[in-house]
């Protein structure tokens, strides 16, 4: 659990430096820069959220065993 929350807290403030640094672009950059960065995180939550889903999936599909019934 350490670790995870760590590994949250480190991706926080990669984020923030991101936008700490977005917002120091002049305002005709920033603004695509800032779509792009809406962008990159909306799709790496996607991703993600598919391959946990899927990876829970594959976990419950190999605790299933199968019992033959005569």
């Amino acid at each position: 659990m350490k670790n995870e929350e760590l590994l949250k807290n480190i991706i926080r403030v990669k984020l923030q430096t991101m936008d700490v640094v977005t917002d120091m672009l002049p305002k005709e950059i920033r603004e695509p820069v800032e779509e792009l960065q809406r962008k990159l995180i909306k799709t790496i939550h996607e991703a993600t959220e598919e391959y946990v889903e899927k990876s829970d999936i594959e976990k419950k599909e190999k605790k299933i065993k199968t019992i033959e019934i005569e």
